[in-house]
């Protein structure tokens, strides 16, 4: 909001959360600094028992050091706001009262009016939170804007765009001031930049009010890829999605038939008939790029891009890569390793799984980790019968264990990979989906065309228009379209 009282709104705001901070700082202080261990070792120290006193500072330390530095960094990070609030505070009341104001934001009931004339506005006097609150628009045109959402593959997007010379911020972050943020800042220092805009499923009315103002706060020249996938293979995704596995870690004691005395959970209860997950994953939010495309329009955002899930799938991902960065001008990755991202995983919700052999702790993921070391060609592991593959990493400084155990070390990875396969293989058979599975299912429960006919019309408005021939590669959309016809 704006005006004279969202102007004191914010200066409360600042002034409380500086405060919350101070406490929180004095109340981890007095925790440990003023607790019986830590006075003890005071008392300690002025009888002359040194070593004890130490061991026992020690231990306070330990376990109060990480807090106590958070909580420095909060504090900090929160004054250095409210100063930086009060800095332009008689600048912001002089202009939120001005008859100029008035004219052009409040009478025109604009969404997010600045607080600070636009006109007349040194950035770098602001913070970029600050700026967020203050509702300023991006001091610069960004090269490009990714829209992407859940179930498109925009984690391997992104994740391969952080390793061009692009400034990104990073995926599944959806705190929505930070992303103005980071982008800010870093259009501030004249870096090339990407805005990440994912629209996440299962997100709030506040994320999707943030992405509204993010939108309108961004130079409406700036060009915008969006990165979109067939609707129905979006549904499916969104129904296999396995929200996590009731084991993180494992030892080498334990019996690998833990699997299967254990749950796989989904996003949707798979315990529901079909057509009940269907309409939970619709409800909270899987489609909403027609939302996100109509404050786009209502903005005036004209210059529009697409990309399909197909186009950075490993065989093209590099081709895509060099044709975004002629078209956007950044400098494209020169390996296909930088762009290895395993977005769709086999062993989803198994992995990344924790092994602990002899007090040493192990890694497995689909994904490949840096400053790690990987195992695979020192143990020289046999991977053939996986589907897919897994990487196996421990700290650098493991590998005289590792080399010392290797022939039991070897035995038990590659026994554990299969035990991974293997239930893998029988999650898939027994409980995931397949687009064939949901067009059969449509056809005998014609009331769920009429749900998602229209859902997936909006979805698809836009890069049918601008795109028709990705969209005729969507074949189980097509098939979802020619059902429609028959009813």
């Amino acid at each position: 909001g704006g005006g004279g009282g969202g102007v004191k709104s914010l200066y409360r705001k600042y002034q409380k959360n500086v405060w919350l901070c101070l406490v929180v700082l004095f109340k981890h202080f007095r925790q440990f600094y003023l607790s019986r261990p830590y006075l003890k070792s005071i008392l300690l120290n002025l009888i002359g028992k040194k070593e004890e006193s130490l061991k026992l500072k020690e231990f306070v330390v330990l376990s109060c050091d990480e807090l106590l530095k958070f909580s420095w960094f909060n504090f900090k990070h929160h004054f250095k706001l409210y100063c930086n609030f009060l800095k332009n505070y008689s600048k912001i009341k002089k202009w939120v009262h001005s008859q100029e104001f008035n004219q052009k934001y409040i009478q025109k009931n604009c969404p997010f009016p600045p607080l600070l004339n636009p006109e007349n506005l040194h950035y770098q006097n602001v913070l970029g939170e600050v700026a967020w609150d203050l509702n300023l628009p991006m001091p610069k045109k960004a090269q490009f804007i990714l829209i992407t959402a859940s179930f498109c593959a925009h984690t391997a997007m992104i994740r391969g765009l952080r390793k061009t010379n692009l400034s990104v911020m990073v995926d599944h972050r959806d705190i929505m001031f930070e992303h103005y943020a980071f982008n800010y800042t870093n259009l501030l220092e004249n870096n090339p930049v990407a805005i990440n805009l994912t629209i996440y499923n299962y997100s709030t009315d506040y994320y999707y009010n943030s992405l509204k103002k993010t939108l309108f706060l961004l130079n409406s020249q700036t060009p915008v890829l969006f990165l979109m996938r067939d609707p129905v293979s979006r549904l499916k995704s969104s129904l296999n999605n396995r929200s996590g596995f009731d084991i993180k870690t494992i030892t080498e004691n334990d019996s690998l038939n833990i699997f299967y005395t254990k749950k796989m959970r989904y996003q949707t209860d798979i315990h529901l008939s079909l057509g009940e997950r269907i309409e939970i994953s619709v409800s909270k939010g899987l489609f909403k790029f027609n939302e996100i495309i109509e404050h786009l329009k209502e903005f005036n955002f004209q210059n529009f891009e697409f990309l399909d899930i197909e186009s950075i799938q490993l065989n093209n991902i590099m081709q895509t890569f060099s044709f975004l960065s002629t078209k956007y001008h950044f400098n494209a990755p020169q390996s296909i390793e930088d762009l290895k991202y395993q977005w769709s995983s086999y062993y989803s919700g198994f992995l990344p799984l924790n092994y602990i052999y002899k007090e040493v702790e192990f890694k497995l993921t689909e994904n490949k980790r840096e400053n790690l070391l990987e195992l695979t060609e020192i143990l020289f592991l046999n991977k053939t019968k996986l589907k897919e593959n897994i990487y196996i990493y421990t700290e650098e400084q493991n590998k005289e264990f590792v080399l010392q155990h290797k022939e039991d070390l070897k035995e038990k990875i590659e026994t554990l990979m299969l035990k991974i396969k293997e239930v893998s293989d029988n999650e898939e058979k027994n409980n995931l989906i397949t687009e064939k599975d949901l067009i059969e299912f449509f056809k005998n429960n014609p009331k769920y065309i009429q749900l998602l006919k229209p859902i997936f019309e909006k979805e698809v408005e836009l890069i049918q228009q601008h795109r028709p021939d990705i969209v005729a590669t969507w074949k189980h959309y097509l098939t979802f379209q020619n059902l429609c016809r028959k009813q």
